[in-house]
């Protein structure tokens, strides 16, 4: 075996000189393409890393959309509320009662036959008014929440929406550091697997006597002798 190949030895005898040749075949071996199979550890692990926080960053993304759309379902119901609170304080509608509460005592009142029924067509008129006046008061408080509980849920929807556009754009960057992870590493084990280089056969001398030109001219010649004799022995 050759000490440097590690490849059968080869003896070549010069039928002339004398001089005898040791040469070895190297057996073909696979060449790696520039990065083994250990050397895509690295970007696996990136991939891992990089994906699983763009995984991570897509469901906050989705919780904070879901956010959103709470507030703009509770941010309708809120406004209906506030406008049937408006449509309920309608002074329109609180001056027409009054308007009826005073008509029915000026019938009560001339309708009455005693100063006693005066006083209590006048005392139904008052509660009439009171009434009116309490509802007006409580209905004002109404408008006032609902616009109160519009006004904040507007303002923690702006919020969310803002919020929202940051997640979304954290989620895209995480994701496009995902697919370039992705890439890198295909691109890795790509090189991994290129086609394998082999080795040539080459005779070497031996002990330095002649280099390969001598080994090769020395073949050609005893096989040209060979012939040489087939030919005249038949």
């Amino acid at each position: 075996m050759s000490a440097r190949d590690g490849g059968p030895d080869l003896l070549t005898v010069d039928p002339e000189c004398g001089g005898s040749y040791v040469g070895s075949m190297s057996t073909p071996q696979q060449v790696s393409g520039g990065t083994g199979a250990d050397g895509c550890a690295e970007a696996r692990v990136a991939v891992d890393a990089r994906c699983e926080e763009s995984h991570a960053a897509t469901q906050a993304h989705e919780l904070v959309v879901e956010r959103v759309r709470e507030l703009k379902r509770d941010l309708v119901a809120a406004r209906h509320r506030r406008d049937e609170a408006v449509a309920a304080d309608d002074p329109d509608m609180r001056a027409a009662e009054k308007a009826a509460a005073r008509d029915t005592y000026k019938l009560a009142r001339t309708a009455a036959e005693t100063e006693e029924e005066g006083r209590e067509a006048m005392a139904a008129w008052a509660k009439a008014l009171d009434r009116i006046n309490r509802t007006a008061t409580l209905r004002r408080r109404e408008v006032a929440k609902a616009e109160a509980a519009v006004t904040t849920l507007e303002r923690v929807l702006a919020s969310s929406e803002r919020e929202e556009q940051t997640a979304r754009l954290h989620a895209d960057q995480a994701e496009a550091a995902c697919m370039d992870a992705r890439v890198r590493l295909a691109a890795c084990e790509e090189d991994a697997q290129a086609p394998a280089a082999t080795t040539a056969t080459v005779f070497e001398p031996h002990g330095g006597t002649g280099g390969h030109a001598a080994v090769l001219h020395a073949l050609r010649r005893a096989q040209g002798r060979s012939r040489d004799r087939r030919l005249v022995h038949g």
